[in-house]
């Protein structure tokens, strides 16, 4: 389950052909991880877990054991996810921010929550 996650994720890009990268990763996760996510749920916070713990199980493979060309494809990977992340963390603070949910928690802001 969780090696077509990965495989998913650190296959090369195919270009125009693929739908939108982050939602073919949500549906992907669903479909293979309903045990790592609450089924009521937010795709968001769903996807969130089932990475998660895909990444925690890959940090227990050897890394030395990969062939040139898998880390090739390993690392451009994690490229590729490295941004999918960060437009799903900006989206998840930009509405933070819009919501005031810093204030509501206590903090000065939400920048000021974020940096603890």
């Amino acid at each position: 389950m969780v090696s077509a996650l990965l495989r998913w994720l650190l296959e090369p890009a195919t270009g125009l052909s693929r739908k939108a990268p982050l939602s073919e990763a949500f549906d992907s996760m669903f479909d293979m991880n309903r045990q790592f996510a609450d089924v009521d749920a937010h795709p968001a916070v769903s996807a969130i877990g089932a990475a998660e713990s895909a990444l925690v199980s890959s940090h227990e493979a050897a890394i030395f054991g990969l062939s040139d060309a898998d880390l090739e494809h390993a690392v451009e990977g994690c490229e590729r996810l490295r941004s999918q992340v960060y437009r799903l963390e900006l989206a998840l603070v930009r509405e933070a921010d819009e919501r005031d949910l810093g204030r509501r928690l206590g903090a000065a802001s939400v920048a000021a929550w974020l940096t603890g």
